[in-house]
Formats: structure tokens, C-alpha cells, sequence
């Protein structure tokens, strides 16, 4: 069950700030207060798992989808592209998380993935894309970062883990898949 939607610079939101969600859930506020944009991020985000795309970064839609978005521009905050598309979606997870044996990392109860796409010469492109596993100081976020042309693996929280290179596998990553999924090489 989702647990929680944070967005910056998305359509009607500078910043939303957390929204918590419940199992019943009711959205309330004025005309053009935003509600629509919060349920169009979660259909948004629906979409793009199911797309056959694995290169778009997000999905805005066609005739057969949920919805359609229009333009990468039209998802920004006043349109304004030189701020970046954030967001954090936490949820509790169907089954128990199993962290590796012999790690001192918790059974998280919570997981949340958060990403930063920035709109460059009329491409979105996902700078930072990850997972946090876990909240408050034991969390442990697993993820990717665009260094350059390429990304790069990261860990933040967890000084005990390292990522080990498969031999023969490049150490230059390419894009995530859509902005949730890490590629293949990882």
C-alpha cells in the first residue's frame, strides 16, 4: 500500500511536501488546488511501469492510456524547466525484504523510491534515481547518478556495503530504465 507522495516542481506543485496516504484517503481543497496533479503523478507513474519503453524516462500517454500529460513541459511546475522534477513515493512492500546475510541492515518496513529528472535540450533526463530501504537514520539508499555522459552506482547509509565489478561488464553505466529501474549491466 502506498504510504506516501512527495513531488517538487510538478505541474500545480512547487513542493507538495509529504502527502500521506491511508487506506482511505480523501483529497480536499479548492478549484485548481492541485488534487488532480497528485493522482496524475501516482497514474503517471502506473503508466510508465507498464509502458513497453524501457528508454523513456516517463510515459506521458497515447490514446490507450490512463491519461495523457501532453509535453515533458507541460509536467513542470509553471513550466519552468531549469528547476528539477523530484519525487519520493513510499510504500509498504507485499512481501518482507530479506536484507543479505551476515549485513547489519534492517528488515525494512518501508520502501521508497525517489528521483531527479531534469529537462535538457528537449529530453528528460533522470540525474539521480533510487531506492531507500528503510526509514529514519537506518535507512539505506541503493541507486544511480549521472556523472558526465554516464552514471554511476551509490549507497548512502550503509558503510559496510560495496558493489563488486562483474568481469568484462563496462564500469560506465548506461540510463536507467524509464526513471525506476536500473539497466541490465547493474
Amino acid at each position: 500500500m502506498i504510504t506516501s507522495l512527495h513531488l517538487r516542481n510538478f505541474k500545480s506543485w512547487r513542493d507538495t511536501g509529504p502527502v500521506r496516504f491511508a487506506a482511505i484517503t480523501v483529497l480536499f481543497g479548492t478549484n485548481s488546488s492541485g488534487k488532480t496533479a497528485l493522482l496524475e503523478a501516482l497514474l503517471l507513474f502506473k503508466q510508465t511501469a507498464a509502458s513497453s519503453d524501457r528508454k523513456l524516462p516517463l510515459f506521458l500517454g497515447n490514446e490507450q492510456s490512463l491519461i495523457y500529460l501532453g509535453t515533458y513541459r507541460d509536467l513542470f511546475f509553471r513550466h519552468e524547466t531549469d528547476q528539477p522534477l523530484q519525487w519520493e513515493l513510499s510504500w509498504h512492500p507485499r512481501e518482507p525484504i530479506e536484507p543479505p546475510p551476515q549485513s547489519s541492515l534492517p528488515q525494512p518496513k518501508v520502501l521508497t523510491h525517489l528521483a531527479t529528472l531534469h529537462y535538457v535540450q528537449d529530453e528528460l533526463r533522470v540525474e539521480r534515481m533510487g531506492y531507500r530501504l528503510g526509514e529514519g537514520k537506518q535507512a539505506v539508499t541503493l541507486g544511480m547518478r549521472r556523472t558526465n555522459s554516464s552514471y554511476e552506482l551509490v549507497v548512502e547509509g550503509a558503510t559496510q556495503f560495496s558493489f563488486r565489478r562483474t568481469p568484462g561488464r563496462p564500469r560506465q553505466l548506461p540510463p536507467p530504465n524509464r526513471s525506476y529501474g536500473f539497466p541490465d549491466e547493474v
